[in-house]
């Protein structure tokens, strides 16, 4: 099953909110009661995170080319619609 444009812009930005919240505990050293109050998340799903943090970087990696390769298709499918007009 094919995924929708929506699907990936959803996965996209979830992924991009887990990032942000590893970004958060090793770069900036916030702490994790400071991420789990700004996120409104518990500390198991945040540690869960920083278990994951490998696997969310290579799958932001390919969302980031999905994303790209739905933008081509797009603009192609625009310049074929505009063809037959």
């Amino acid at each position: 099953m094919p995924l929708k444009s929506h699907n990936v812009k959803h996965q996209a930005r979830t992924l991009r909110q887990k990032l942000l919240i590893v970004d958060k505990l090793k770069k900036s050293g916030d702490s994790i009661s400071d991420v789990m109050k700004e996120f409104n998340m518990k500390q198991s799903t945040v540690s869960t995170i920083i278990e994951n943090e490998i696997d969310l970087t290579i799958t932001n990696d390919c969302l980031d080319v999905l994303e790209e390769n739905l933008t081509t298709i797009r603009k192609y499918h625009y310049d074929l619609i505009l063809s037959f007009t």
